[in-house]
């Protein structure tokens, strides 16, 4: 009787194993196109995963050069077929123009979709100065 019962459960398991790869590779994962954004800006970027309806699938989120995310996508639970997952990245305040970062979502199965970020130039500048200043007993400006 027990042989039988650990037949049947190792059945069970390989049986729950194959539905789990067949529901795995069922993921399709795409990303929207590059973004330029300012230095110090928030971005939010859009990730479409498209499976099964009922499944959850673990992601992460990473940036290659190391800006921050606001948060981590974490378990991904299907109600419908398709998925928007959105990752904010913050901008760092003192990236120079031009440099690029690569945002990677990246599912527990090894399945990843990336989306780059280019720092646009900016063109102006910003002067800080007193509302009044004064010299002496005179009002300058």
């Amino acid at each position: 009787m027990l042989r039988g019962l650990l037949a049947s459960l190792k059945m069970g398991w390989i049986i729950g194993l194959f539905l789990f790869l067949a529901v795995a590779q069922d993921i399709t994962l795409s990303a929207s196109e590059a973004k330029e954004v300012s230095p110090g800006e928030f971005v939010t970027l859009m990730f479409r995963l498209e499976a099964l309806e009922g499944i959850q699938v673990e992601a992460t989120a990473e940036s290659k050069a190391g800006w921050v995310l606001l948060r981590q996508p974490g378990v991904i639970e299907f109600k419908n077929k398709v998925k928007l997952v959105p990752v904010t990245v913050s901008v760092p305040t003192d990236a120079p123009a031009g440099s690029v970062d690569t945002i990677n979502l990246i599912l527990a199965s090894g399945e990843r979709a990336s989306i780059q970020i280019k720092v646009k130039e900016q063109r102006g500048f910003e002067l800080q100065a007193p509302a009044n200043l004064v010299l002496g007993e005179e009002l300058l400006i």
